[in-house]
């Protein structure tokens, strides 16, 4: 029993020998992954903040442009305002002028019409075909010339009562 005691032994060292071995190998690709994620960390944050920056220089455009394009409304619509006013004090609609029974919203009472409007032109009567005189067609020799019969005058349409209703 000795001997195989002496085997289990030696076979021990060297198993503890290898899982040495195996611990280092692995600490040092724990070491390795570590700084590699430390430094994939620290890229990620400095690109957090120039997004951050570039986030509120758009920010600020943003508002420096609504600002802008409000004032720039209000302006216009001050504009619009006051040629408004200008028209209404100058009686552009007819207020404080005489009114007559013609005048339409929106129509200046001095371009109003006084006079009725033009009559349409009248369609022409449809023009009513005469009926030739019945001659007799020359007789040609051994060929018979086609005549055209006149076309039926159309008949209306009689509404049926329908069946079953």
């Amino acid at each position: 029993m000795l001997e195989w005691a002496k085997k289990g032994a030696a076979m021990a060292k060297e198993w503890e020998k290898s899982f040495q071995a195996f611990l280092k190998y692995a600490g040092e690709e724990l070491r390795r992954a570590g700084n590699e994620l430390k430094q994939e960390a620290q890229e990620l944050l400095e690109n957090q903040e120039k997004l951050k920056k570039s986030l509120r220089t758009l920010s600020d455009w943003a508002k420096a442009t609504a600002r802008e394009v409000a004032e720039a409304a209000q302006k216009h619509a001050q504009g619009v305002e006051d040629k408004w006013s200008q028209k209404v004090a100058e009686g552009f609609y007819g207020f404080g002028k005489k009114e007559t029974s013609r005048q339409t919203w929106g129509e200046p009472v001095e371009k109003m019409h006084t006079e009725p409007p033009p009559k349409a032109p009248q369609a022409a009567a449809p023009k009513v075909k005469s009926k030739a005189k019945k001659t007799s067609a020359p007789k040609m020799a051994g060929k018979a010339k086609k005549v055209s019969r006149p076309k039926a005058a159309p008949s209306k349409k009689v509404s049926r009562p329908r069946k079953g209703g």
